[in-house]
């Protein structure tokens, strides 16, 4: 399922399977053994994913976590061409929320994370209980409304 998506913006009331969705891309990647990937988690608490995949986990501190993997996201595309790097996909649950807990010169890190993250062979799967974001966040994505 997940390499057809790519960037994923997945939203929905609460109830709706969200989480679950996510949890079933998070695990795809996983385990799958053909794959090389990294794996961001960027959530409220901790998911309980013990995975040599999972490069960096953000569930405090949001803020500078994401600061840290902007910069990341900089260094590959300054690069140029990172298809021979690991992809890394950015897992984040509860964007609403998040965007609660972080400045805008942040949100304005993530939109761009989503909007130009393939061409560093960095993959953005979001997951909100709403769809009002700036169009950068949406940017290139593939928008799955779960009801």
């Amino acid at each position: 399922m997940y390499r057809d998506f790519r960037n994923t913006f997945i939203f929905g009331q609460p109830g709706t399977g969200k989480s679950k969705l996510l949890r079933n891309y998070i695990e795809e990647v996983i385990y799958d053994k053909t794959d090389n990937s990294e794996i961001v988690l960027i959530a409220h608490k901790d998911l309980g994913y013990r995975s040599s995949k999972i490069r960096m986990e953000i569930t405090h501190n949001h803020e500078d976590g994401i600061k840290e993997l902007y910069n990341l996201f900089k260094e590959r595309l300054e690069k140029g061409d990172s298809k021979n790097e690991a992809r890394i996909y950015v897992f984040l649950d509860g964007l609403t929320k998040t965007f609660r807990v972080i400045s805008d010169e942040v949100k304005e890190m993530l939109g761009e994370m989503m909007e130009l993250g393939p061409h560093a062979n960095l993959y953005c799967v979001f997951a909100s209980s709403t769809r009002d974001f700036d169009a950068r966040v949406l940017a290139g994505s593939t928008v799955i409304e779960l009801k």
